[in-house]
């Protein structure tokens, strides 16, 4: 690899109108008096960030890093590929590196600097490849390694030449230079391309269609040559070379004049903390006076009510946890006709793969009208789609000597209410699971079987909490023999709410679980094996078994890097055929999908509510959202077309990601220092999912809301595996979102050679191709370059036959403040309580009435006169965000007198968060008006 100098030092990325992608908030400690001239003295810490490019047009980097350090301390980082990359950088500083921020952006030296470094190609060299041996040992481990149908993928002629290369079957000698101690990694290109080029000789391809190196490619056998017929092919290809660059550039070179002339104040924002924001300007709409009427019930389950559930809404309505029970099962039972079969073959050139079969019953809307007494007709099932099935085969680390479970998900379908799960295995994990299953005794723990599925509940109150669920037995089934013991979730504590009457949603899980065994000397015939003449009964067979194993659970794909490493990094599995560990390089904040019964579609999956205690210092304002793998929905059909070669023959590529159950990850999170004590909470949802929850107190939320528009929160998530394999993922809670994952920002159809995209978010957004595959699987790409205004439509024509096209998507423009990105922001219903302790009499006063108002994005407006209880309670409902920005409310006073003149006094402030909701109103304050 050579080193040179290409391209431009970094610089400012700048958006479609020229203007620079860049922001820094600074937080003050306090508000600077008249006669400071400077502020640098009270800045507290700030965040910055901002987009970088380190290319011209000329450049495209196979990788490129780009980091912003302090001497050798790396504030932060962020990788890129492709010609000129998007390079968004962002992080958290403390004051000294603030202050460092302010000054690069004058130009002004300091030890601040951007450093990049990166890859890219450059002019292919020639290389002279010889391959020796014999052409008929080439052609038997081909044999070997083909599919149960005679043919190869393209991925298996690649691994023929690491088995013969590692045992000296074949030798290789490059520009004359013997190579017996293996092939040096710059030369592994040059290998690859001269081999398949020598296997035209003994292999034809059989999908012309599609090029050389396509990893879809298959091929067949032709016939085997003489076994004297010796191998010496010499190969010439030119291979492409490679060259590095890396910079080191003070940040003052790459700020230096950035925001002149533009207005400082739209990129540098100041807050400070604990203080108000100017009130904006009224509008002409008004909210109307008083709390609105409350919502109305949604029509789901209430929350935590038992097995049988009453619905929200409709009083009469029942809903069921349907039951899973293993249909019975016997000896003599026919192979497809009962609840259990483990069925195994030998692979083509060693080892083994093998299924278990489990079929199960689904209780009927019947059943449990009957069990708790409703009409069937008002029954509702809490079961939407699939559930979940789960197998965990218990097994003893040989490293530690310890018993523990692995999960293996399983392939699910249906048919009326019979459910069938299918759970592939390989290797060592086929003759783990025979012994568990049946071998009474073989391990210390018995294996088990779960079904588990979700459903949404409501519960009222602004926010709610509840502890961690025990579990009980629901009912014993004995169908088919074996006892299998299932449960659920338990009752849990009670939930303490807010007073307010709100509807929320929440996510509840069902859990039934089994105790799974079928001794083989009961149940001979529901053990099988697969020759070549047909399926045969293998009852008990000792040999079989196996217990111990050195756990390793999955292998990285590395060619695979350099075209999906900027989105994620993709494993093979070693214990389930065709399954694959996908891990994010980042998880966004992600947005309900296209078809949410709740109409939230495409919107970002973010609440923003307030639990208001009685005292301001009591109360907490909260963010919660989703984050899901950022990877866009077009990259996630291309991964799964690409994984099709690495996948058996038969059983389609499966995706899971860390967050999978059936990965059996431990995780750990690690955010950025921002100065605060505030720290996001993560909790796994869903198998591909996480949900975060951010809690402050009046004084930083404006601050995080701040951050969370600008440049928002950044953390590590690191997923360690059983086998002792760490992965890692970055989390990013900021105003750029992700998804819908199985749509992307512009869902798609096609009629006839017309493909319709239509944008459902709130920015434009730019489709430089398409994706697009046939109904018989051929992929292709069709160039667009348009871009789509938010709620538009676009029509691009493409070609015959194509069934579905995936838009690669470039949302447009910068950080969004939160109440742009159409989040949940829920109301706040605060109580205003004035008292009046004045002397009437004295004072020649008949009435006084008090009214108070708020200046929020709509203004809220209340009033009322002093009963003879001489308090007057106020409520005023306004949005969260509003709540807070708002928090010095006006007050104005009118007296009508006893002499029939009437005061009305200007509107006084009063602020809610240092001196509370109660106003005592004496003649100090009275007298002001």
């Amino acid at each position: 690899m050579s080193a040179t100098a290409i391209g431009s030092a970094p610089r400012v990325r700048r958006d479609g109108d020229g203007r620079p992608v860049f922001g820094l908030t600074v937080a003050l400690s306090r508000r600077p008096r008249p006669d400071e001239t400077s502020v640098r003295h009270l800045v507290e810490h700030g965040q910055c960030g901002f987009e970088l490019s380190v290319a011209d047009a000329a450049t495209s980097f196979r990788t490129v890093d780009a980091v912003l350090a302090d001497g050798d301390t790396e504030l932060a980082k962020v990788s890129g590929a492709g010609a000129d990359p998007v390079l968004a950088l962002s992080t958290i500083l403390d004051a000294p590196r603030t202050l460092a921020i302010l000054d690069a952006l004058d130009g002004k030296p300091g030890p601040l600097a951007i450093a990049v470094r990166g890859t890219y190609g450059t002019a292919g060299a020639k290389r002279s490849v010889r391959l020796r041996g014999k052409w008929l040992d080439v052609h038997r481990r081909l044999a070997n390694m083909a599919d149960t149908d005679g043919k190869l993928r393209h991925a298996q002629v690649y691994a023929v030449l690491t088995y013969l290369l590692g045992d000296g079957t074949v030798l290789v000698s490059i520009d004359g230079t013997d190579l017996p101690g293996g092939v040096p990694e710059d030369a592994k290109d040059a290998v690859a391309a001269a081999w398949l080029r020598a296997m035209s000789f003994l292999v034809k391809r059989e999908t012309p269609e599609l090029p050389a190196t396509d990893p879809a490619n298959r091929y067949s056998l032709k016939a085997a040559p003489s076994a004297g017929f010796p191998m010496d092919v010499t190969v010439t290809t030119t291979v492409p070379g490679s060259a590095e660059l890396a910079w080191r550039t003070p940040l003052s070179d790459v700020l230096g004049g950035l925001l002149t002339g533009l207005g400082e104040d739209r990129y540098v924002r100041y807050v400070v903390l604990g203080e108000d924001e100017p009130e904006p300007a009224a509008r002409a709409t008004r909210r109307p006076v008083g709390p609105p009427p409350p919502p109305p019930a949604p029509q789901l389950p209430l929350a935590w009510d038992g097995l049988y559930p009453r619905d929200a809404a409709r009083s009469n309505v029942r809903w069921y946890q349907p039951q899973f029970r293993l249909l019975p099962t016997s000896a003599d039972s026919p192979r497809d006709g009962a609840g259990f079969l483990f069925a195994f073959a030998q692979r083509a050139g060693g080892g083994l793969t093998g299924k278990v079969t489990f079929r199960l019953s689904q209780s009927t809307a019947e059943e449990a009208a009957a069990a708790c007494g409703a009409p069937l007709a008002n029954m509702r099932s809490l079961l939407s789609g699939s559930p979940s099935m789960t197998l965990y085969i218990p097994y003893k680390d040989a490293s530690t000597g310890q018993t523990s479970t692995q999960p293996f998900g399983a392939r699910i379908s249906a048919v009326g209410d019979i459910w069938t799960a299918e759970v592939d295995l390989l290797d060592d994990w086929v003759r783990l699971a025979y012994g568990a299953l049946s071998s009474p005794g073989f391990q210390s723990r018995p294996a088990e079987f779960v079904v588990s599925y979700s459903y949404s509940s409501a519960y009222k109150g602004e926010a709610g909490f509840r502890a961690a669920s025990t579990s009980r037995a629901v009912e014993a089934v004995d169908g088919h023999g074996p006892s299998i013991a299932m449960q659920d979730g338990g009752d849990p504590p009670p939930i303490w709410v807010d007073p307010s009457q709100r509807w929320n949603v929440t996510t509840e899980e069902v859990r039934q679980s089994s105790t799974t065994l079928f001794p083989c000397s009961t149940y001979k015939g529901r053990y099988r094996q697969q020759f070549a003449d047909g399926e045969r009964i293998i009852g008990c067979q000792d040999a079989l078994r196996l217990g111990e194993v050195n756990l390793q659970q999955y292998a990285e794909l590395t060619d695979l890097a350099a075209d999906f490493g900027t989105h994620c990094k993709v494993f093979r599995s070693l214990q389930q055929p065709s399954q694959f560990l996908v891990v994010p390089a980042r998880y966004r904040i992600t947005r309900f999908p296209a078809d949410d019964p709740n109409g939230r579609a495409f919107r970002p999956d973010v609440v923003v509510y307030a639990v208001l205690g009685t005292k301001p210092e009591d109360s907490r304002y909260h963010l919660t959202a989703s984050l899901q793998p950022d990877l866009a929905s077009d990259v996630r059909r291309d991964l799964e077309y690409r994984l099709i070669s690495y996948a058996v023959p038969g059983v389609p590529p499966r995706l899971v990601f860390p967050t999978d159950a059936t990965v059996n990850a431990a995780v750990g999170y690690r955010w950025a220092d921002t100065g605060r004590p505030e720290r996001p909470e993560v909790q796994p949802q869903a198998w591909d999912n996480l949900r975060v929850e951010l809690a402050s107190g009046a004084e930083n939320t404006l601050l995080i809301l701040e951050m969370i528009g600008k440049n928002g929160y950044s953390g590590t998530a690191t997923f360690t595996l059983p086998d002792g394999m760490a992965v890692a993922s970055q989390l990013l809670l900021d105003s750029y979102v992700a998804g819908p994952p199985a749509t992307g920002p512009v869902p798609s159809t096609v009629t006839g050679t017309t493909a319709t995209l239509t944008n459902r978010i709130e920015r434009a957004v730019t489709v430089p191709e398409l994706l697009t595959f046939t109904g018989a699987g051929v992929r292709g790409t069709v160039a667009s370059g348009q871009s789509i205004a938010p709620g538009a439509a676009l029509q691009v024509t493409v070609p015959a036959g194509v069934a579905k096209v995936w838009p690669r998507c470039v949302p447009a423009g910068g950080p969004l403040a939160v109440e742009e990105l159409r989040v949940f922001v829920r109301d706040v219903q605060t109580d205003l309580v004035v008292v009046d302790l004045i002397d009437h009499a004295a004072r020649g006063i008949k009435r006084l009435h008090v009214g108070a108002r708020v200046h929020a994005a709509d203004p809220v407006e209340v009033g009322g006169d002093f009963p003879d209880t001489r308090e007057v309670r106020l409520r005023l409902t306004l949005p969260v965000t509003d709540y807070l920005r708002a928090n010095s409310v006006g007050l104005r006073f009118t007296r009508e007198m006893t002499d029939g003149t009437t005061v009305t006094g200007p509107w006084l402030p009063w602020d809610t968060a240092r001196k509370g909701n109660v106003v005592s109103v004496d003649w100090d304050l009275l007298s002001k008006t």
